[in-house]
């Protein structure tokens, strides 16, 4: 489990946190992190719980409905947000992830000494494995 940055316009996270606060799905062009690992998003702490390869010909599918999950009012107007980020190309990998807020009382805080006595801070869920 690691921690991974994740960054949003402030604009495309306030439709994201407005839609659903609990569950973040956010499409990248990099897998920025793996299942389980963790990034913050707006002072709060959110688990990759998905990541799903796809293409933009897949997300312009009109029985696509992922538009709607990303706090968008058309399929258009999500075609459009996306192809100003990466291009039009409908061969072009994509990575759909699913990331789930996690409550702070499950969030395990670990502070690592490194070698030149600086620490290092560590995130993880209780329970689960952390580094």
């Amino acid at each position: 489990m690691k921690q991974f940055k994740l960054s949003f316009t402030q604009e495309n996270l306030q439709r994201h946190l407005n839609y659903n606060p609990r569950r973040v799905y956010t499409i990248r062009d990099e897998m920025k992190g793996r299942c389980g690992d963790l990034t913050i998003i707006d002072s709060e702490i959110y688990s990759v719980n998905k990541v799903y390869p796809t293409t933009l010909a897949e997300i312009k599918n009109p029985k696509n409905h992922l538009w709607k999950k990303e706090g968008f009012s058309s399929q258009e107007e999500y075609i459009n947000e996306i192809q100003g980020i990466y291009g039009s190309n409908p061969d072009k990998q994509l990575y759909l992830m699913v990331l789930v807020w996690v409550p702070a009382e499950y969030v395990v805080v670990k502070w690592v000494l490194l070698s030149d006595s600086r620490f290092k801070k560590y995130l993880g869920v209780a329970g689960g494995n952390q580094e």
